[in-house]
């Protein structure tokens, strides 16, 4: 589990300077605490939407949500 970890770093994923901080508390963890901790890392990951999937419906966002991510990265209000 270590080692993936460590590849995912290498690979300059984002965040991964976090594990490093932490990187023996982790080791010390049980093998099932480790792959819960990665499942819940994994499972926060989903609650971002890309930008331009953001008028997917199967994303239900809302268009107040919409109009102030394109406001925020200055995109034009009728597309990208």
């Amino acid at each position: 589990m270590i080692g993936y970890l460590q590849t995912c770093r290498l690979a300059a994923l984002p965040r991964y300077d976090q594990f490093d901080e932490h990187a023996e508390e982790f080791a010390q963890l049980s093998l099932s605490d480790q792959k819960r901790f990665l499942l819940q890392v994994l499972g926060k990951n989903q609650l971002y939407v890309n930008l331009s999937e953001i008028d997917d419906s199967d994303y239900q966002v809302s268009e107040e949500d919409k109009r102030l991510n394109r406001q925020f990265y200055g995109r034009e209000e009728t597309g990208f």
